[in-house]
């Protein structure tokens, strides 16, 4: 596992936010799959709390905190939960479009062509396929369930754990950029375009993926869409989360 895939400041986000016990009844809406939630929770905020005294008494180096975490999955949870973890943190997990700018980009030509039939009209595909396809993203993409189910954790107590990363981070669930909800939901959103992304990609021939594709390239570039690589054709683009 490449853990520089992502950076400390990366990593440290993740294993605060999935630490955190208002945020475990959301795991699964997430993508992220755990057979052994409370072992995981257990060991993730011991080496947390390690990782905050290794680096108070030496503040001028940054402790390999992702590594010694995937080192400790391994050895307790098992090769394979770890791995799954690690393909949901670098695969799934979406704070700003430059986490996952792949996904977030398609993510966004597939909102892009589901509210405007012009759009539409340029991609060749079937009508009918095309109205069911558009129609699954719109419901796929519907959060209101969601969105309910976080206004009610939202109201919970915080714990004593939660209170605490809340005033280390300085968290705040009423303001836009450091609520940290914010970050859960565009995970669920892109985790949700995933597994419609599998289930639609055997559904459509070479041909339409193409068009999809062509016409995807051309509209990132016409929104000005920053991407570190050109958009990838479906076929290269695959959910790794089981």
């Amino acid at each position: 596992m490449d853990i520089s895939i992502l950076n400390p400041t990366q990593w440290g986000l993740i294993f605060t936010l999935t630490s955190m016990d208002t945020m475990t009844p959301l795991y699964e809406a997430m993508g992220l799959q755990l057979k052994e939630k409370p072992k995981f929770l257990e060991l993730l905020r011991y080496r947390i709390i390690e990782n905050r005294k290794f680096y108070e008494a030496n503040p001028k180096v940054i402790p390999p905190f992702a590594n010694r975490m995937m080192q400790t999955l391994e050895s307790h949870l098992g090769k394979m939960e770890a791995r799954n973890f690690y393909n949901w943190a670098t695969g799934v997990f979406i704070q700003v479009h430059a986490d996952q700018p792949q996904w977030s980009a398609w993510e966004m030509l597939f909102h892009a062509w589901s509210y405007n039939i012009q759009r539409q009209s340029m991609l060749e595909l079937p009508i009918e396929k095309r109205d069911r396809l558009f129609s699954e993203y719109r419901r796929c993409l519907d959060l209101q369930q969601v969105m309910q189910q976080i206004a009610e954790l939202k109201s919970r107590p915080l714990s004593l754990w939660d209170m605490e990363m809340y005033s280390i981070h300085q968290f705040n669930n009423e303001d836009e950029i450091s609520d940290p909800f914010n970050t859960i939901t565009h995970t669920i959103e892109i985790n949700h375009f995933q597994l419609l992304w599998e289930q639609w990609l055997p559904q459509l021939s070479s041909t339409e993926k193409v068009s999809l594709w062509q016409e995807g390239q051309r509209l990132v570039v016409e929104r000005e869409v920053w991407m570190p690589e050109p958009l990838k054709h479906p076929d290269s683009l695959r959910r790794l989360v089981c």
